[in-house]
């Protein structure tokens, strides 16, 4: 599927990645040569982006691990709790997109699908339970099974609190986590061996500039503003 038909399905599919993180989720499946696992799916959105990837590239099973019982920390007041209603349509999305043959559905908790991911993941993708606790059980329960030089990639970095919490105060004093950078809310890094002194030093300066980032986000300046501040931010963590 080319870049124009790509953007066109992703857009008319309902979710809450931007097009700009579809494009990222979609170049890390190609790359990928192992496992690709998502934790949280909703409607499919994100899995066929990986789904996508994954067919362009080495055609690595997506695990897509959610629920479907109602995200509460999104939207509480309009939880969907009928799992033929997002399970449902998420099925018939993949189904639509042509990856159906590459997609194993998880439909329970994370927690409860962990024993059946083997290690060996070559991207990870959380963006299930944005509460703290949540981030985190993520984190510990599927970060070790990301072989070494495979992807994380957290999504709303940038704005949920719990995601923030984890990746500034778990991941980054990590000794196996480079920051690679972020694309829109994700925020991604490679898993290491042990980080080199200069690799922590660049964590170092990246973590700086997100902590300045996300301190100016939640002072809700005007888009006007924001938008040429949060250039800077990604000129310096691209390098």
């Amino acid at each position: 599927m080319n870049r124009e038909n790509f953007v066109k399905l992703i857009e008319q599919t309902e979710g809450l990645i931007s097009t700009q993180e579809a494009m990222f989720l979609r170049t890390m499946a190609k790359r990928s040569t192992s496992t690709i696992v998502e934790i949280g799916s909703w409607k499919g959105k994100s899995t066929i982006a990986l789904g996508l990837g994954s067919k362009a590239g080495n055609r690595q099973t997506v695990i897509a691990i959610d629920s479907h019982e109602g995200d509460l920390s999104y939207h509480e007041w309009e939880l969907e709790k009928n799992s033929s209603t997002t399970g449902q349509i998420f099925l018939e999305n993949i189904t639509n997109a042509g990856i159906k043959d590459l997609v194993w559905p998880l439909f329970v908790k994370s927690d409860q699908a962990s024993g059946l991911v083997e290690d060996g993941i070559g991207f990870l993708f959380i963006d299930g339970d944005h509460r703290y606790e949540g981030v985190k059980k993520d984190f510990e329960l599927y970060s070790p099974k990301v072989s070494v030089g495979g992807i994380i990639a957290f999504h709303d970095t940038f704005s949920w609190e719990g995601a923030i919490g984890v990746v500034d105060n778990i991941v980054f004093p990590s000794e196996k986590w480079l920051c690679m950078g972020f694309v829109g809310s994700i925020t991604y890094f490679k898993k290491v061996q042990k980080l080199t002194l200069k690799e922590k030093i660049g964590n170092f300066l990246i973590l700086l500039v997100r902590k300045v980032f996300v301190f100016v986000i939640f002072l809700h300046l005007p888009k006007w503003l924001l938008k040429p501040l949060k250039k800077i931010a990604t000129k310096i963590l691209e390098g």
